[in-house]
C-alpha cells in the first residue's frame, strides 16, 4: 500500500544516499561517486571516493 513520507522539519533531517559505480579512475584513484540528497532543500552533494 503507499503512503506519504512525513515531511522534514529542518536541512538535513532526512537524507538519502546512494553510490554511483563503474567510473573510469581519476588521478587520485578515486572510482566512485558518493551521491547524498538532501529532502527538504532538494539539494545533491556528490563526492568522488575510492
Amino acid at each position: 500500500m503507499l503512503h506519504s513520507l512525513d515531511i522534514p522539519e529542518w536541512k538535513w533531517n532526512s537524507i538519502s544516499m546512494d553510490f554511483i559505480t563503474g567510473l573510469p579512475k581519476t588521478r587520485k584513484r578515486k572510482d566512485f561517486i558518493w551521491v547524498i540528497v538532501d529532502r527538504l532543500m532538494k539539494s545533491a552533494h556528490f563526492l568522488a571516493v575510492k
